[in-house]
């Protein structure tokens, strides 16, 4: 069976950086990203077939549509020139 798995995320950061002595970069963000999943085929299940159940949004039933949010928290390290 062939099956379209399409993700689709929208991302919103929000940071700060710190330059600390000796060239020393911190960088601290927050946000949050809505992602989606579609799941489309145009394949036929084979007479007594079932999907597994894989369970969340690894689901792949035709026309299975799944949108959550997601919190986005970090830091990133680096060096000035």
């Amino acid at each position: 069976m062939l099956f379209n798995r399409i993700n689709t995320n929208l991302d919103v950061k929000f940071g700060f950086q710190k330059i600390k002595r000796g060239g020393l970069v911190l960088y601290f963000y927050t946000g949050l990203s809505i992602r989606t999943v579609q799941v489309r085929t145009n394949s036929e299940l084979p007479v007594g077939g079932d999907f597994t159940d894989q369970g969340g949004v690894w689901t792949l039933r035709d026309n299975y549509n799944l949108t959550y949010p997601t919190p986005i928290l970090g830091l990133k390290i680096g060096f000035t020139r």
